[in-house]
């Protein structure tokens, strides 16, 4: 499971604020698409802990592709 996360670190890249990807989604931390009961709001930072909060979202959705 950690060689998944590491995995997901690198190639995502880490980003505290909301930036939209290549195909103009918004997105934040480890590549986590922002919904709307994600409760972040574009242009504001997240920190550390809500970026962990955020990651098993990511990895979940990888595994069910």
């Amino acid at each position: 499971m950690k060689q998944a996360t590491d995995l997901i670190k690198n190639f995502e890249g880490l980003s505290l604020f909301p930036y939209e990807d290549q195909v103009g989604i918004l997105t934040i931390g480890y590549g986590h698409v922002i919904l709307p009961d994600d409760q972040i709001e574009a242009g504001y930072p997240i920190d550390m802990m809500r970026v962990e909060e955020l990651l098993p979202v990511v990895k979940m959705l990888l595994e069910n592709e």
